[in-house]
């Protein structure tokens, strides 16, 4: 028999989740909103901006199927601590690869680093949201998404508002994975232990 969460529970669980998905639509615009200024830093071309979108998008790929292993094994509460320590790494590293290393190679590492976390995250996220949906006994779907589409209009601002101010790529990506990682691993602890995902 499924335990019946009191009411205080819910509402920490389903804000934990909000936060999730608007850190993860935080964590993606910061890295798109700053795609001419990698191009610029990297000397590279538009040919060489799609091997990287391209990189990112088959590692996403792999994230997909990362996260169902993930979540068999644990659960998606724990996957999430996983899932999302990906995410913020790659977002650590393409900051790096793209201003201090100047590296293509070391950029697309991150890149990958972030689809993998991302696609992942993505999973376990939706999962966890669909539990807190069918726990509230009413369609919250709809409002989860949309904190993903508020996070990408933060990140996406603070990118037009760091290129504007002439903040380096490094330090608004890094500024973005530290906001993350700190809002998202706080906000997991507020996910109930349960028997099931």
């Amino acid at each position: 028999m499924e335990t019946v969460l009191p009411r205080s529970v819910l509402v920490r669980w389903r804000a934990a989740i909000f936060t999730v998905f608007f850190v993860t639509g935080l964590g993606f615009a910061s890295w798109a909103s700053r795609l001419p200024s990698v191009k610029a830093v990297l000397g590279i071309d538009d040919f060489g901006i799609g091997v990287l979108l391209f990189v990112s998008g088959a590692a996403a790929i792999i994230g997909l199927s990362v996260a169902n292993l993930l979540i068999a094994r644990w659960g998606a509460r724990q996957s999430m601590y996983v899932t999302l320590g990906f995410f913020g790494a790659g977002v650590f590293v393409t900051g790096f690869g793209v201003q201090f290393a100047e590296s293509y190679a070391v950029t697309a590492v991150g890149l990958a680093l972030m689809g993998i976390g991302m696609a992942s995250t993505d999973v376990v996220m939706n999962v966890e949201a669909a539990a807190v949906e069918q726990s509230f006994g009413r369609t919250l779907m709809p409002l989860f998404h949309a904190f993903f589409s508020l996070g990408t209009v933060a990140g996406a601002g603070a990118g037009v508002a760091m290129a504007a101010w002439g903040v380096g790529v490094a330090w608004h990506l890094w500024s973005a994975g530290v906001v993350v990682l700190v809002a998202g691993l706080v906000a997991l602890s507020a996910v109930p232990h349960r028997d099931s995902v």
